[in-house]
């Protein structure tokens, strides 16, 4: 593969990452799934791609790694967040349903 090629991939890789983060940071997470599975499917592809940077073009694709990183740290925060919110509602509704039980 050439080094515009890859670049381009992991362009694509980082816009789909910053996608992910707006979404989640929105809290749509119904609309995050559909970006996750598109993410998957280029990482796969770039898998079986073998790559043969110059250096300037390898740090073009380190300085977008860190990026995507970056979002992806903050989309597990965001992730973390609504698992412990989901979590709460859950057991609020446990605690609910035992009154009404209890109590009828």
């Amino acid at each position: 593969m050439d080094s515009a090629h890859i670049i381009g991939n992991f362009k694509s890789l980082c816009e789909l990452t910053a996608q992910m983060r707006e979404l989640a940071a929105q809290g749509k997470w119904d609309e995050l799934i559909p970006i996750e599975e598109r993410l998957s499917k280029l990482v796969e592809k770039m898998k079986s791609e073998e790559a043969d940077l110059d250096e300037p073009s390898r740090q073009i694709v380190v300085n977008l790694i860190r990026q995507s990183m970056e979002d992806d740290a903050e989309i597990r925060t965001q992730t973390k967040m609504r698992i412990s919110e989901l979590q709460k509602l859950m057991q609020s509704n446990r605690q609910k349903q035992l009154l009404s039980k209890a109590y009828g």
